[in-house]
């Protein structure tokens, strides 16, 4: 869409910036011109041949405080900061000129004014809207400062580190749970830092979030729910260390109920963290236990991934759903990030001989999350003193989210790996 407002030589060119309520087109919204001064347009109705609007001079501060909600829509129109503003007539017909009358900022008092409890429910940049599949934020993201007080703003460092390792957590889960769903950043809005999400296949895992941060806010146990639930306990430990170490709280927010937002605060993060760090040495998740039984394939996908080729099933000779199995497999081992790229690691194995790329993979099992979860569980130094026949019953306790009969269906491919690998296994010594 065109986000020129309006073009008039007593105000130059009038581009919409941030758009707080539409119906049938912005109704309204902030808008600036060629100098950066800042306007707030208000819809008043339209007439028979024209629309009709109140245009307020607005500073960026005052802007900042509404799309904050720390200013109601009634204030910004009867509280104005200067004394006059705009009235502005726009024909429907291009042909006839833009009508503006300078008025004195009292006779705002001539309209039906809003309610006193009305504030921006949206913030939405107009530049988006020349999307054609237009993503519209059902969810917020704030991160702020622990001290209110603090004359620094969140450093992009600490919310790009909360951030990540919240989508890390939401990611896993789905991957546990067979979900496909997957956060957008939309916008981000003044505040401590807001930002304004898509997500999609988010009804679940913000369910069970609430409920693990109420029992936080009530310093209850969370153990049993994140492993019942299948959260993956070090990847909810990694979100609450970067909230602590970063020294923020995090809020989330579903735009269908804003008056119930998901609260975690760096103190209440800092009491939970210590505890949670030792489960995560014997509770997995099931996204972090493997599924795919052949190693040579796990090396091939990573080679085909890093050379750019289409892994596909004629290209592995498996099924459809086998070949993520093989890409989660190389995540599983560090030969991949989640977002599917190859790693130094996958490069080494890719560049190394058959028998050096088994040694690295002997190495690489042990540090994953499932093998260190169960070298811990069967008090070992490595994986050479694990039993071929413990992958099921060890499954069955540090992974209880999964079914008897996946778990023994999974514990044999652990057998099967740690057959492979204890003969290339070789100490750090």
């Amino acid at each position: 869409m065109n986000n020129i407002f309006l073009s008039h030589p007593q105000v130059g060119i009038l581009e919409i910036n941030n758009i707080y309520e539409e119906y049938d087109g912005p109704k309204i919204f902030s808008a600036s011109n060629q100098s950066d001064s800042n306007f707030f347009a208000y819809w008043i109705g339209d007439t028979e041949d024209a629309e009709n609007w109140f245009v307020i001079p607005c500073s960026p501060a005052r802007l900042i405080s509404f799309e904050k909600k720390e200013v109601n829509l009634l204030s910004i129109l009867t509280l104005q900061e200067q004394s006059h503003f705009l009235k502005v007539v726009k024909p429907f017909s291009r042909k006839e000129p833009v009508l503006i009358d300078y008025i004195k900022s009292e006779e705002v008092n001539g309209i039906v004014l809003p309610d006193d409890d009305i504030f921006a429910e949206q913030v939405v940049p107009a530049s988006l809207k020349d999307n054609k599949k237009l993503l519209y934020p059902t969810h917020e993201l704030k991160i702020s400062k622990t001290n209110s007080q603090s004359k620094k703003n969140v450093l992009l460092n600490q919310v790009t580190l909360v951030s990540e390792k919240f989508t890390d957590l939401f990611l896993s889960f789905n991957a546990a749970n067979d979900i496909d769903g997957e956060i957008q950043a939309l916008t981000a809005r003044y505040g401590s830092f807001a930002i304004s999400l898509q997500a999609s296949e988010m009804g679940a895992f913000e369910r069970i979030l609430k409920h693990i941060s109420e029992l936080m806010l009530n310093l209850k146990p969370i153990t049993e729910t994140l492993i019942k639930n299948d959260i993956d306990v070090k990847a909810f430990c990694l979100m609450l260390e970067a909230i602590v170490t970063s020294s923020v709280d995090l809020e989330f927010t579903s735009k269908s109920e804003p008056n119930n937002p998901i609260f975690i605060k760096k103190d209440t993060a800092s009491r939970y963290l210590k505890s949670l760090s030792r489960e995560s040495l014997k509770y997995i998740s099931t996204s972090k236990v493997p599924q795919a039984d052949d190693l040579g394939k796990i090396f091939k996908v990573i080679e085909m991934t890093w050379h750019g080729d289409d892994v596909t099933p004629e290209s592995l000779g498996v099924q459809q759903r086998h070949v993520e199995y093989y890409r989660q497999a190389a995540k599983i081992l560090g030969f991949m990030t989640s977002n599917g790229i190859v790693t130094a690691l996958g490069q080494r194995v890719i560049m190394s001989d058959d028998e050096i790329k088994m040694i690295i993979t002997a190495k690489a099992f042990e540090s994953s999350d499932c093998g260190w979860a169960w070298i811990n569980w069967r008090e070992v130094e490595d994986i050479r003193a694990l039993s071929h026949a413990d992958g099921r019953p060890f499954l069955k306790e540090c992974c209880p989210a999964l079914s008897d009969e996946t778990a023994e269906r999974r514990g044999d491919t652990l057998s099967r790996w740690l057959r492979k690998l204890q003969p290339y296994y070789r100490p750090y010594i």
